[in-house]
């Protein structure tokens, strides 16, 4: 399962809100535990139910920034759909934070 979506933000600042706890709990309150993180690059996580969390950043240009997520590991198709909806509920949250 993936979602993306664009910023109008610079990559640091975008980073930033994953990689700062306090930042990040202001849109994503979920627990999970960040296995390896690449500045203003990626970020690997095992979500709480031990599924596999790929964050992908990507600057798209000065004041631009993409992120992707690739949630796998799910175990059924109907928790694909309903993980794609909290992910991409999660961006919206995170665009009215940026």
């Amino acid at each position: 399962m993936s979602a993306s979506r664009t910023f109008e933000v610079q990559i640091s600042v975008l980073c930033k809100h994953w990689n700062d706890e306090k930042l990040r709990r202001q849109w994503l309150k979920d627990e999970f535990t960040v296995r390896k993180a690449t500045a203003n690059n990626s970020m690997r996580i095992t979500w709480k139910d031990d599924t596999n969390v790929e964050v992908y950043f990507c600057s798209k240009g000065a004041s631009t920034s993409q992120v992707a997520v690739q949630h796998s590991k799910l175990a059924r198709l109907a928790l694909v759909e309903r993980t794609r909806s909290q992910w991409k509920a999660a961006l919206e949250r995170l665009s009215r934070v940026l």
